[in-house]
């Protein structure tokens, strides 16, 4: 299950960059929200692959 949580994750983080493209009319802006997806997508998996298992 976390293999599939992990990879679903990345997968909204990854669609969800483009959002802020759509919605802010500034370049910095939209650049800054995108990057923010993208490293929250990277934490999710790293979170989510690394530490114990909670079985």
């Amino acid at each position: 299950m976390r293999t599939w949580a992990s990879w679903g994750g990345l997968a909204l983080a990854l669609v969800s960059a483009a959002t802020p493209f759509t919605v802010s009319s500034d370049t910095l802006t939209s650049l800054a929200l995108a990057a923010m997806h993208l490293v929250v997508g990277a934490a999710w998996v790293t979170s989510m692959r690394t530490g114990p298992d909670h079985r």
